[in-house]
């Protein structure tokens, strides 16, 4: 079901959240690619098991 409602990040951050923890197996793993990457101070990583 669609909202026709404008969501804020946070909402979308917190549903996508709550239905990985719901319905995905774990552990999920994403895998992808940084486009428009420009040089900043601070770069955050995870770390890979």
């Amino acid at each position: 079901m669609l909202s026709s409602r404008p969501m804020t990040v946070y909402q979308v951050a917190q549903l996508i959240k709550a239905v990985l923890a719901e319905y995905a197996p774990l552990p999920v793993k994403v895998v992808g690619e940084v486009s428009n990457f420009t040089n900043r101070t601070h770069w955050f990583f995870f770390p890979q098991r």
